[in-house]
C-alpha cells in the first residue's frame, strides 16, 4: 500500500509541478537518446559539443517515451518511477528504524520525497533521479541483511556498477557502498565479500556501460571520454579537470551553500538543510563515540554501517563533482541518517528530536524549479519546419548549444555537426569536423538563435552565411534560424 501510494504521489507531483523544458534536455538528453535510437553515430558529429557523446542509454529509453507519448503522460509514468528513490529510502528506513517505531520510517520516506532534488528533478529528463535508482537499491540489498551474504553483496555492487555506467556521478555513493563493504569485511572477518563486491561492480557497470566504453575508445582512444581526458589524452578534446583541491574547511561548505542557498555551480539555487543536518548529526555522534571511548565503552557504528557510507560518498562529491544536483541519492538518505543517528544520541527523546527535525526541514526547504513550463503543450516541441530546413542531403552545422534537440525533426538524411567552442575543441575534432565540410557535396546549413553571431566561427571552416534565413519554430516560444551557407574562395581567387 504505502508503495502504490508513493508511485501515485510521485506521478501526480509531477503533473503540479509542470512540464519539463529544462536547458539540458534542449541541449543534449533528447538529441543523445534521438542519436542511439535512430543510428546517428556516424551520420552526425557531436551536435551537442562534447556533451553528445555522455552514455545514451536514459536519453534513448526516455526518447522512445516522448516521442510516443504526449507530455501529460509521459511525465507522470516518469515522475511515479523516480518516486522509486524515496521507496527504497523508506525500504532502508524499515530495515534500520523499524525495530524502534514503526512510525520512524515512514518519516524517512516522507523527508525523502520533499527534499530540494527530490522535488525538483521530479518528472523531469535530467537522469539524476532516474541513475539513482539502482543506487539506493543498492544500498538496500546491503544493509537489509546484518550479515549479508557474498550473494547478496554481488548483487548490491552490481546495482551500484550499473548506475554508475548510467551517470558517472553516481560513483560518489558507489565509493560509499564500497567503504560500507570493507567495514562489513573487517568486521565479520571476511575479506571474499570484497571480491563478490568487485566482481558484481564490473559486470553492472559493463552491463550499463561496457558497450558504450569500447565504442569510445574505438572512436576517440579513451573510454570514459570526454571525462578522463587528462589521462587518456585523447586528440579530439582539451583536457577537463574533473576536481580541485580542496582546502580543509571547503569539505563543509557544499553543507552549509545548501541550508543557506548560496550559489555553487547550479542552475538555480536550491535552499536544503538536509545535508548540514545530517553532518552536524554525525559530529556530534563522533564527539559521543570519543566520550564513550574515554570512559571505556565504544559505542558500535549505528545503522549497519549508513553513517560510514554517506560520509564517504559525500566526501567523494564534495572533492569530484560539488553540484547538488549530482548528490541526489545523498539527499535521499540524508534522512535517514539523520534520524539514525538521532535515535543513538538522544534514544529517550526520539519521537520529539525527530519531530522537531522534519518541521525545521519543511520550514527551511525551498525546491528550485528546474525550469519548467508554465502550462503543458499537446506534444513535444510542437515542430514547424521552413521550406529552407526540408531539403534533401543537408549538412546543418551548430555553432550554439541547445540546438541538437531540434535535429529529430529535420529529414532523416540530413547530417549534424557541432561546432563546440575552441578551447574544449582538440586538434582532431577540428580536423574531422573540416573534413565534413569538405567533403560534403549537397547544400550547407547553419541553425542557431543569431546565427550572424557566429560569422567568425564559420569562417574558421571557410564558411559564410549566403542570404536570409527562416525560421524554425517549437513549442513554448522557442525558434532557431536556419541560413544557407556558402564557400569562401581562397584568398586572390
Amino acid at each position: 500500500m504505502a508503495v502504490t501510494l508513493g508511485l501515485l504521489a510521485g506521478g501526480a507531483g509531477a503533473l503540479a509541478l509542470g512540464q519539463d523544458v529544462s536547458g539540458d534536455l534542449f541541449n543534449y538528453h533528447f538529441y543523445n537518446g534521438y542519436a542511439l535510437v535512430a543510428g546517428r553515430i556516424d551520420r552526425d558529429l557531436a551536435p551537442a559539443g562534447h556533451v553528445s557523446y555522455f552514455n545514451p542509454l536514459v536519453d534513448a529509453l526516455q526518447y522512445l517515451g516522448m516521442r510516443h507519448l504526449p507530455p501529460v503522460p509521459f511525465s507522470a509514468l516518469l515522475g511515479a518511477f523516480q518516486a522509486l528513490n524515496a521507496v527504497l529510502a523508506w525500504g532502508v528506513a524499515r530495515h534500520l528504524l523499524g525495530g524502534r517505531a514503526p512510525w520512524l520510517a515512514g518519516l524517512a520516506g516522507l523527508l525523502a520525497a520533499t527534499g530540494q532534488n527530490a522535488i525538483s528533478l521530479l518528472g523531469t529528463t535530467y537522469g539524476d533521479n532516474t541513475a539513482s535508482i539502482p543506487a539506493v537499491a543498492a544500498l538496500l540489498a546491503t544493509v537489509g541483511a546484518e550479515r549479508p551474504s557474498g550473494a547478496r553483496v554481488a548483487v548490491a555492487g552490481a546495482l551500484g556498477g550499473a548506475a554508475v555506467g548510467l551517470k558517472l556521478t553516481m560513483a560518489a555513493p558507489h565509493v560509499g557502498l564500497g567503504a560500507l563493504v570493507l567495514w562489513l569485511a573487517w568486521r565479520q572477518r571476511r575479506p571474499a565479500l570484497l571480491a563478490f563486491f568487485a566482481l558484481g561492480s564490473l559486470a553492472g557497470w559493463a552491463a550499463t556501460n561496457g558497450w558504450w566504453a569500447l565504442e569510445l575508445w574505438r572512436r576517440f582512444g579513451n573510454p570514459f571520454f570526454p571525462f578522463l581526458n587528462g589521462v587518456f589524452g585523447s586528440a579530439y578534446l582539451s583536457p577537463l579537470p574533473m576536481w580541485s583541491p580542496l582546502e580543509p574547511w571547503q569539505w563543509l561548505r557544499p553543507a552549509v551553500d545548501a541550508a543557506v542557498g548560496t550559489d555553487f555551480g547550479l542552475e538555480s539555487i536550491p535552499r536544503d538543510p538536509r545535508f548540514l543536518v545530517s553532518v552536524l548529526a554525525l559530529a556530534v555522534w563522533l564527539v559521543a563515540c570519543g566520550w564513550s571511548g574515554q570512559r571505556g565503552r565504544v559505542r558500535a557504528m549505528p545503522g549497519r554501517g549508513l553513517p560510514l557510507y554517506w560520509l564517504a560518498a559525500y566526501l567523494s562529491w564534495a572533492a569530484v563533482f560539488h553540484n547538488y544536483r549530482y548528490a541526489t541519492v545523498l539527499e535521499f538518505l540524508a534522512p535517514v541518517l539523520a534520524l539514525v543517528l538521532l535515535c543513538e544520541i538522544w534514544p529517550r527523546r526520539t519521537a520529539v528530536v525527530s519531530i522537531a527535525l522534519a518541521g525545521v526541514l519543511a520550514v527551511a526547504t525551498s525546491p528550485s524549479p528546474w525550469w519548467r513550463a508554465r502550462s503543458w503543450g499537446a506534444f513535444w516541441f510542437n515542430a514547424t519546419l521552413p521550406a529552407l530546413a526540408r531539403g534533401s542531403g543537408q549538412l546543418v552545422l551548430l555553432p550554439e548549444m541547445k540546438t541538437s534537440f531540434a535535429a529529430p525533426f529535420f529529414p532523416a538524411d540530413a547530417a549534424f555537426v557541432g561546432l563546440p567552442q575552441p578551447e574544449y575543441r582538440g586538434p582532431a575534432m577540428t580536423a574531422a569536423i573540416q573534413a565534413r565540410i569538405d567533403a560534403h557535396g549537397g547544400p550547407l546549413r547553419v541553425l542557431a538563435r543569431s546565427p550572424g553571431d557566429h560569422a567568425a566561427a564559420l569562417a574558421a571552416f571557410g564558411l559564410a552565411i549566403a542570404g536570409p534565413g527562416e525560421w524554425v519554430r517549437f513549442g513554448h516560444g522557442h525558434r532557431l534560424l536556419i541560413c544557407p551557407l556558402e564557400r569562401l574562395k581562397p584568398d586572390g581567387e
